[in-house]
């Protein structure tokens, strides 16, 4: 089972691998180009996707450009979501270490979580919550992640935004947020659970592209109410106002509205969290993911006899 991303894992390399296994392979692709802007590395891929029995993505977006732009057959491609512990991100998650951690008492919490770096939408956030804030005196911004530098020295590896938490910082004092706004830095994980659960509203603004969502599974599988932007990596999961809100991607106005919304609203919010968990319940689950994917394992041997 070959692991391919192309820009965590140099494509050549994995090519290589695919070149010399002599048993059906089956590859999951993390990501992969959709121009010719990386197009360096697609004669390596292409020879692992031909190579592979089976290509597995964690999204429809990645199958559709395995199609359409790679001209894989889609017979040969299963959409398996990323999985999520649902026992250790749970609504009832206890969010009293977290809340003491960053002063969040008697807050209600609108929550970012991920890393800061530019594609993240979190500037279309800060003015967002500008237009809002007056009228949630009761409630906080919380802007929680660390760069990926700050990633790697916890034992990550990815590339390097080191200024880019200083400029939102400064950004935040331009539009005169104050205390409503409350930057953690890195979260350690065992807070993370915590964090989830206690925050009355997640929001995840990216308006750059996506493939998948480390943070948007978390946050079903706490049964929060999310509000995201509609892009493809979300819409995958998310039905608008069934299981959380979606807004066009860099639209300040319709963020804060939607935010705005969750707030004012809680039989709302509560419902649209409920229906988030039971989907993590029903096809995030890490024990879904693995039948899924022993499925396909016995499905590849099938093909190599």
């Amino acid at each position: 089972h070959l692991q391919s991303s192309t820009f965590l894992h140099p494509p050549a390399i994995n090519a290589a691998i695919a070149k010399g296994c002599t048993v059906p392979l089956v590859t999951t692709i993390h990501d992969t180009p959709r121009s010719w802007r990386l197009f360096y590395t697609i004669p390596s891929l292409r020879r692992v996707y031909r190579r592979s029995s089976i290509l597995i993505t964690h999204s429809f977006e990645v199958s559709r450009i395995l199609s359409e732009f790679h001209s894989v057959d889609p017979d040969q491609i299963v959409m398996i979501p990323h999985g999520v512990d649902t026992s250790r991100f749970r609504p009832a998650a206890d969010g009293e270490e977290a809340i003491r951690s960053y002063g969040l008492e008697g807050k209600r919490i609108v929550l970012y979580f991920g890393f800061l770096r530019p594609g993240k939408g979190i500037e279309t956030l800060l003015k967002a919550w500008s237009r809002i804030e007056h009228a949630c005196p009761n409630a906080a911004l919380v802007i929680a992640g660390g760069t990926p530098t700050a990633a790697r020295r916890h034992g990550l590896l990815l590339y390097d935004e080191t200024n880019y938490p200083l400029q939102l910082r400064r950004f935040a004092q331009a539009l005169k947020l104050g205390e409503s706004v409350r930057f953690t830095g890195y979260v350690p994980e065992g807070l993370v659970p915590g964090l989830l659960a206690a925050s009355a509203v997640v929001v995840l603004p990216y308006v750059g592209t996506i493939s998948q969502s480390g943070p948007l599974h978390k946050a079903l599988s706490s049964g929060r109410p999310i509000i995201a932007s509609r892009l493809a990596g979300f819409q995958n999961f998310i039905q608008d106002k069934t299981n959380g809100l979606l807004v066009p991607p860099g639209d300040e106005v319709a963020l804060a509205r939607g935010i705005q919304r969750l707030l004012d609203d809680p039989p709302f919010a509560e419902a649209l969290g409920r229906s988030a968990r039971e989907l993590a319940e029903r096809s995030l689950a890490w024990s879904i993911v693995t039948e899924r994917t022993t499925e396909l394992y016995a499905a590849a041997m099938a093909q190599g006899n």
